[in-house]
């Protein structure tokens, strides 16, 4: 993603900032976009062309409170200002206030009644409210206004649906399709139509093109196989089957590696994507990720293979082509990133940026300096042409030089706190990645001394607590127990979801015999969470704690999730016996014994039941 903001410089005009943040916006900067209106308004107070973006932003962005708290001041001061009541109706439906929002809609589209966004969203809240006749008013409405909307005909077909004029219905569909015929959403409905109806052959057509169109979604592949099996074809009813088996598994796989991935264990993520990926190249999500975890682990090569293979599938995917290009740039192949742009209509500004780069690779300073212009023209607040550079020298990796064209910036902008900040992020980052490297690598001290460095940093509480959870882990890896336990308990009161890291203090806490809150810390993790294993050192802690009833519930649970080791067998039977349930007891004592496990055959002896 190319960073397009930065805060603005003095002269400024209100025309600038508009301009600016819509092309962040664009370029789904929307935190950028905030940060940029709000400066604006700073030195713009209640400007209403300023309040009313920086609302719908912070509506988009999930901060609708605040959003209503900008919109009623522009509506004190412009009270009918259809835009204002729009957005604010918005924000009441991002609240989950209704009438709210239907009240601020319909005020609206009485001061204009032309626009279609108004009355899509007036249909859904009367569909909620089951008011079906004006439900389909406002979609009818809004049809007229952009009859080339396919949202819009599929919410009047499924309300033509619910009134039971299955015939329009299914006409508004066949109209949708043809607005956009590779939406798989749109045929598999066609299909479910086409298959009430009772024209089986006709919706086996609408689910094959809707699973070519999206060939990895296992629920196409699972309703190809039951309309197979209707037309008596059981062979591709059968392989129908076994692909959407095979994809739900695969999604399955992708979502524990995308797990693992936000976890920071972008290793182990590995094993799970790349037989999925392998198995099924239409999983086209699968190979993303992976691409994505290969360049986590610095390793753009085979990144760069998957980013291509997708777009060789799929040439409009902008994550891609994105990626693909600045690897490439990366690498000096300027020609072969510039091909690939060259196939995407809105990348005028990538293409520019690596246009001038390329001119000054090829000692051609001047024609590189008007393409950096051109896009400075296309964003008059953009920080300048060095921060430009400084920015295609990060994408590269040369990130040194990337900070000293940056702090040239900083000498010339003092005044500039987007500069220092990104100045900040870029040696954050640096020290960051070092930590990891090193927690890779198993280099356990190098490691602790670079997460206990960013622990004490100045970054948000969250990820200062992560920090200090990875850590703690290296104080594990050390044998320095005390210290893990104490250091995962902190990063724990901020980061409490942490599972792994709650997992990791209860086994740290058992080796340390502090067996009451080891059972404290196991108690709450999640049920899913709880392995065989887990259950049985729980087990064998409230042994310790003399809770016998407890202990016997964790080494059956343990059983039942699979474990039949000797252990298990032993400490269930001897917790058994302190309950007088002997023959139960000696029983899983005798199997314990016969497998040859030390302490059982000693009590066996002593208790003279040897040979038995």
């Amino acid at each position: 993603m190319l960073v397009l903001g930065g805060i603005p410089s003095i002269a400024q005009t209100v025309p600038e900032y508009e301009q600016q943040a819509e092309q962040l916006r664009r370029y789904h900067q929307v935190e950028e976009a905030i940060e940029l209106l709000q400066a604006g308004l700073e030195r713009h107070p209640g400007e209403p062309r300023l309040l009313l973006p920086l609302s719908l932003l912070l509506v988009e962005s999930g901060r609708a409170n605040e959003a209503e708290e900008h919109l009623q001041r522009v509506l004190s001061l412009q009270p009918l200002d259809p835009e204002a009541h729009r957005s604010l109706g918005e924000a009441y439906l991002r609240q989950g206030r209704l009438p709210g929002a239907i009240r601020h809609f319909q005020q609206s589209i009485r001061l204009r009644d032309g626009d279609e966004r108004v009355h899509y969203r007036l249909a859904f809240l009367y569909l909620i409210q089951e008011r079906l006749d004006l439900a389909v008013e406002h979609t009818r409405r809004a049809i007229e206004i952009d009859p080339g909307e396919p949202r819009f005909r599929l919410l009047y077909s499924m309300l033509l649906g619910i009134q039971g004029r299955e015939n329009d219905s299914y006409e508004q569909l066949r109209i949708a399709r043809r607005l956009a015929p590779a939406d798989a959403s749109i045929l598999f409905r066609l299909s479910e139509k086409e298959r009430a109806a009772g024209r089986t052959s006709t919706a086996l057509e609408s689910l094959k093109l809707a699973s070519g169109a999206d060939p990895e979604n296992p629920l196409y592949h699972s309703e190809l196989a039951q309309l197979y099996s209707q037309l008596g074809q059981e062979r591709e009813a059968a392989e129908s089957a076994v692909k959407a088996r095979q994809l739900y598994q695969a999604f399955q796989d992708y979502i524990e590696a995308l797990s693992l991935v936000g976890q920071g264990r972008t290793l182990q993520a590995l094993p799970l994507l790349e037989p999925a990926v392998q198995r099924h190249p239409e999983f086209i999500s699968g190979r993303l990720l992976l691409a994505d975890a290969y360049q986590r682990l610095e390793r753009p090569q085979p990144a760069l293979r998957l980013y291509l293979q997708t777009l060789e599938r799929d040439p409009s995917n902008s994550k891609a082509m994105q990626e693909a290009t600045w690897i490439l740039a990366g690498r000096s192949d300027f020609g072969s990133a510039l091909r690939i742009l060259s196939e995407v209509p809105q990348a005028h500004l990538d293409q520019s940026l690596i246009e001038a780069y390329w001119k000054q690779d090829q000692q051609q300073p001047q024609a590189a300096l008007e393409r950096f212009r051109r896009v400075e023209s296309r964003n008059p607040l953009n920080p300048g042409l060095l921060q430009w550079i400084s920015y295609c020298l990060y994408t590269q990796g040369r990130k040194e030089e990337a900070l000293r064209v940056l702090k040239k910036v900083a000498g010339l902008r003092p005044e500039d706190a987007g500069v220092q900040r990104r100045i900040g992020e870029i040696e954050l980052e640096g020290r960051r990645q070092a930590a990891f490297r090193h927690m890779e690598a198993k280099n356990w001290e190098a490691a602790r001394a670079a997460f206990s460095e960013l622990a004490g940093g100045s970054e948000p509480g969250d990820r200062r607590a992560s920090y200090q959870l990875h850590l703690a882990y290296c104080h594990q890896q050390l044998g320095q127990l005390r210290q893990a336990a104490r250091t995962y308990a902190n990063g724990l009161q901020s980061h409490p979801g942490a599972h792994w890291a709650r997992l990791n203090l209860a086994s740290t806490l058992y080796r340390l015999s502090r067996f009451r809150e080891a059972v404290e810390q196991w108690e709450r993790l999640p049920g899913p969470s709880k392995t065989a294993p887990i259950y049985f050192q729980l087990g064998v802690c409230y042994l310790h704690l003399d809770r016998y009833d407890r202990a016997e519930a964790a080494f059956r649970q343990s059983l039942e999730k699979g474990n039949r080791s000797p252990q298990l067998l032993y400490n269930l039977g001897t917790t058994l016996l302190r309950q007088f349930k002997t023959a139960e007891a000696w029983a899983l004592i005798r199997r314990s014994a016969a497998a040859n496990y030390p302490p059982a055959l000693v009590l066996l002896k002593r208790a003279g039941l040897t040979g038995r």
